[in-house]
């Protein structure tokens, strides 16, 4: 691997080229090798709203649905259709097209900044970032071996986030169904400082979700190693977006997951600042099933 990702390598994975109104391209990066990574298409699908609204208008929620698999490093079409334009916010369609085929649609909301009645949850207690051992790959390694040729893959050439993981302690056992809670936390930041706007912020937690919610709901089961065999992917992604930060420094991750059954499991997670400031809520339908 190279020298640590930078700020202009990390955007670039961001930015579409447009096709004409309303119409962007892009290219996504893998998440498993040749499958494209769904925390970059749903980035994509943001940017490509907030290209055709108000450029004062900031993000508030993006629900993105996947429908077939889409190949990584091959072009995918974003058309963007102005579902309502208000004074105060503006809703966006965004189909996504691989080989003129609809792969995913997203329903992307941005609003006019404002003022109301705040409240949040706490932010836990957990041990902190500078305690702990970051994940040598962020790839799972069932996946992607540590020694495979990132590069012939199409991966980065040097890692673009990094992810700790707190260990789970006796009264957070993933594994205890009996409290009927599986907590789960992990500290994650990008590499390379990033512009702190909240388009961007907005576009990276999109990442960082897609990332850290992927496996959440397998925990109770012996996470990936435990469910080797399992058809894996996602099949729905909604975030809200609720604040901006410096995504260098680290975001602590809080994340559970309320159920799995009949082939799906949903998991959900908030995203703290370094401040204790709730900047996004997550939850992630995924398909999880036998054979």
């Amino acid at each position: 691997m190279t020298g640590p990702a930078t700020t202009e390598d990390f955007l670039s994975r961001l930015s579409l080229e447009q096709l004409g109104a309303g119409r962007f391209a892009a290219t996504c990066l893998p998440a498993w090798p040749g499958r494209a990574f769904g925390g970059n298409l749903a980035a994509h699908s943001l940017q490509a709203a907030a290209r055709t609204a108000d450029t004062t208008f900031d993000p508030w929620s993006l629900h993105i649905y996947f429908h077939a698999p889409v190949r990584a490093l091959e072009t995918v079409v974003y058309d963007v259709e102005e579902v309502k334009t208000g004074r105060s916010m503006a809703a966006r369609r965004v189909s996504l097209l691989q080989d003129d085929k609809l792969r995913a649609t997203a329903m992307v909301l941005l609003g006019a900044p404002g003022e109301g009645p705040r409240h949040q949850f706490a932010m836990p207690d957990t041990v902190p970032p500078q305690d702990l051992t970051s994940e040598e790959w962020v790839l799972d390694p069932l996946i992607v071996p540590a020694d495979a040729d990132f590069d012939a893959l199409g991966y980065p050439p040097s890692p673009l986030v990094e992810i700790r993981v707190v260990p789970p302690d006796d009264s957070d056992d993933p594994g205890d169904s009996d409290k009927g809670t599986f907590p789960r936390r992990l500290w994650i930041r990008a590499v390379p400082r990033l512009p702190s706007d909240p388009l961007t912020t907005a576009s990276v937690v999109c990442a960082f979700a897609d990332l850290t919610l992927a496996t959440t709901a397998l925990e109770p089961h012996g996470g990936r190693s435990g469910t080797v065999g399992l058809q894996l992917g996602a099949v729905e992604l909604a975030l809200w977006f609720t604040g901006s930060a410096d995504l260098h420094d680290w975001t602590l991750c809080a994340e559970n997951t309320a159920f799995a059954g009949g082939g799906h499991g949903v998991a959900h997670g908030v995203f703290y600042n370094s401040r204790g400031e709730v900047t996004a809520v997550a939850l992630q339908n995924a398909l999880m099933r036998n054979g």
